[in-house]
């Protein structure tokens, strides 16, 4: 009987490529990352990074299909300064996603994360909505978008009294129906307090407030603000 020869054995298949994921898209108090990549926005003698800001549209722009129509998680830690923040929101929203979010950590009771809306989202607010901000004092002023008088809220024990200005805010919101919440800090106020500020109205409760933003140009208390 004829003898079967065995088939040569296969090779052995490539093993499949892993797929690509979502970077991590994260502010700390050295600067933005997107991945691994770092932008360093402030050159060492402490001025603007024309480099920096180019490095970041660039990486941002590389994560394009991990952020258009998308539901965008930004890591910021308390540290971080809010100007780095501020210009990490506006790459994003130059790339359409669907909404963004920023995580940092702060008060137990307070919101893990909150919604931020673009600068073109903010244009439409109603006058009445409610802005907040953090003084060079650690103090707090809330007033409305149209201006008029700001209430103003003394230091607390280790920063602004915010159990206070949640006080205050419960008092402003009431007979409008805008969800929007305006944030913002005198210069030197690191960018933890500005969150902890947007989640102190968010945590109000029955609170109307849902989102925040941070405003193009620097308030002045009292003032009717451009947005």
């Amino acid at each position: 009987m004829e003898r079967l020869t065995p088939p040569p054995p296969e090779d052995d298949p490539l093993p499949l490529p892993k797929p690509k994921s979502a970077p991590t898209f994260r502010i700390d108090d050295l600067g933005p990352l997107v991945g691994f990549s770092r932008s360093m926005l402030v050159t060492p003698d402490g001025q603007d990074s024309a480099t920096g800001r180019a490095q970041l549209t660039s990486d941002l722009a590389a994560e394009k299909e991990y952020i258009t129509d998308k539901v965008v998680v930004i890591q910021v830690d308390r540290k971080a300064q809010p100007e780095w923040v501020a210009l990490y929101l506006k790459e994003v929203f130059a790339l359409s996603p669907k909404s963004v979010l920023i995580e940092t950590e702060s008060r137990p009771e307070y919101p893990k994360s909150i919604e931020f809306v673009s600068r073109l989202a903010q244009t439409q607010a109603d006058p009445c909505t409610i802005v907040g901000t953090v003084t060079e004092q650690r103090a707090t002023a809330i007033w409305r978008v149209s201006g008029g008088t700001a209430r103003k809220r003394p230091r607390g024990m280790s920063g602004p009294d915010l159990t206070r200005t949640a006080d205050t805010i419960q008092t402003m919101f009431k007979g409008c129906k805008s969800d929007l919440f305006i944030v913002h800090a005198a210069p030197g106020v690191e960018w933890g307090m500005i969150y902890d500020l947007a989640a102190a109205g968010l945590a109000v409760p029955d609170s109307p407030l849902k989102r925040a933003g941070l405003p193009e140009t620097r308030p002045t208390p009292g003032q009717a603000v451009t947005l």
